[in-house]
């Protein structure tokens, strides 16, 4: 009730769909944004010199963030918003946003250009042929997962697992996230399909992305809007296996039912029925184009690969995902209007699995198994653990020489020229420890030369077991740098030992 006072309760239509939609939120809307302008304003005295104004502003700050979304929390359940963050650059921002317009009025990021955005239309070609291809590989999925509404989608989270990826453009893309929409975001002259699955991936090496849209079809498809909502003391039950069209990815997913909205649900694996993500791509056609995120904050950093034709499902399956998406976003769906293609190139692609031998992932750590199943990506990981094995030498090998200026240092302050001195004493030690650490000095210079010439030995030979021919020639010449820095060392403390005996024997004498 407090809520509905903030929010307008004095309306008759109070609690009502159309005044939640018409009144409640646009209201919540300036809340919100009135939080943020006095979040950014407190945020510029914070970051001025240290002063008392400056700490009760980064406290006030604090303080607003925390009611940003305490706000959202005790209302989205009521008014369908959801707050999510996202990080842009260095920098984290928080976003508000609902499909209700189907994001036609986002302008978080990069959602207002229109030049790279996606999703698009994809027209109809007949007659086209695929002109190139790009490889996949992925691993059946045996263990469990997390299944996350977040409000927007359902998103199975497969980060980390080391299920495979995509091979596109002599780079390597891992699988992070199944996400589901309905209706489809990519239009196929025009038309909805009933879902889209998007396999997302993150390019090895950068925050690059690339998305495998799959659409999916069924006999009958759902109603738009979602079909009325089961009785509150109905048990679920999956999908039966036995209809027709049955998909295993998403048979997969709903072994649990779907979790409302910001919740998540564990799903449990099976070993006898492991489902593979390969099944979605098989030897399909897929429209590669440069597009973007498809939402807030629309980052226009990704590689699309959409399938030319659609998977099928069941019309079970359909539904039951296609409800649950379209109660979570009341009723709205989390699909967005197709973008512009604005003159992009549009390339069909043929999908090809790899069938490159697998390596087990101990053998190149921090690498998933299918990862380390790709020739390619093979050569270019061991190309790079080669020249790590070299940096990591030549630093050991200046360490070494470090120590080497050391022993010159300490062996030429030992026979310096000593003054003449009073006979010493008969209990007195005899001149023979000068000429200990002397040999000292000159036994320690020639271990620590051998030590460095079998570091740079040990490791020239790892190189050459895994390396690529030029990292290892690259490794090779600067070895031969060294030894031979060790050599001109090793003459410069014998010449320097030779020049200094004939004082050290005066001073004995």
């Amino acid at each position: 009730p407090g809520w509905l006072e903030l929010l307008g309760r004095s309306s008759p239509e109070a609690g009502s769909r159309a005044w939640l939609r018409n009144e409640a939120r646009p209201r919540l809307r300036h809340v919100l944004k009135a939080l943020r302008t006095m979040s950014r304003r407190l945020r510029l005295l914070a970051a001025r010199p240290a002063s008392r104004l400056a700490m009760r502003a980064a406290t006030a700050r604090s303080a607003l963030f925390l009611i940003t979304f305490a706000v959202h929390d005790l209302t989205a359940p009521v008014l369908g918003l959801t707050l999510t963050k996202h990080r842009m650059g260095s920098e984290a921002g928080s976003f508000v946003y609902d499909y209700s317009k189907h994001g036609q009025d986002w302008v978080q990021g990069a959602c207002s250009s229109r030049q790279r955005q996606s999703p698009i239309d994809i027209p109809f070609v007949p007659g086209a042929v695929a002109t190139s291809e790009f490889t996949y590989s992925y691993q059946p999925i045996k263990s469990p997962f997390d299944l996350v509404n977040n409000g927007h989608t359902l998103s199975a989270d497969l980060r980390g697992m080391g299920y495979g990826g995509v091979n596109y453009g002599d780079a390597w893309y891992d699988i992070l996230y199944v996400n589901v929409h309905a209706l489809s975001e990519h239009t196929f002259n025009g038309v909805h399909k009933p879902l889209e699955l998007h396999l997302v991936h993150k390019r090895y090496d950068s925050a690059a992305l690339l998305v495998v849209a799959i659409p999916i079809d069924v006999m009958n498809p759902p109603p738009v809007g979602g079909s009325p909502a089961p009785p509150p003391e109905s048990v679920y039950m999956p999908p039966p296996a036995t209809d027709p069209h049955v998909n295993g990815i998403l048979q997969a997913i709903l072994r649990v039912p779907p979790p409302p909205p910001m919740m998540k649900a564990r799903v449990p694996g099976d070993n006898v029925v492991a489902p593979d993500l390969g099944s979605l791509l098989g030897r399909g056609e897929f429209f590669a184009y440069a597009g973007s995120t498809t939402a807030p904050p629309c980052a226009e950093n990704v590689v699309w690969l959409v399938r030319k034709d659609p998977a099928l499902a069941s019309d079970t399956q359909a539904r039951y995902l296609h409800d649950a998406i379209f109660a979570a976003t009341f009723g709205n769906g989390n699909y967005r209007v197709a973008m512009p293609l604005e003159g992009r190139q549009l390339i069909l692609m043929r999908a090809i699995r790899s069938v490159a031998p697998a390596l087990p992932a101990s053998d190149l750590p921090g690498v998933s198994t299918a990862a380390a199943s790709d020739p390619d990506f093979l050569a270019k990981q061991w190309a790079r653990d080669a020249m790590r094995v070299a940096a990591a030498s030549l630093d050991y090998v200046r360490n070494l020489d470090h120590r080497l200026h050391t022993a010159a240092e300490l062996s030429s302050t030992v026979l310096k020229p000593m003054p003449a001195l009073a006979p010493p004493p008969a209990s007195a030690p005899a001149p023979a420890p000068a000429m200990d650490a002397q040999q000292a000095a000159i036994g320690m210079a020639a271990i620590v030369a051998q030590a460095a010439k079998d570091a740079v030995r040990n490791a020239t030979e790892a190189i050459a077991a895994q390396a690529h021919d030029a990292a290892v020639a690259a490794a090779a010449s600067a070895t031969d740098a060294v030894v031979e820095r060790l050599r001109v060392r090793d003459q410069e403390l014998t010449a320097a030992r030779e020049a200094a005996m004939p004082s050290l024997i005066d001073a004995g004498r």
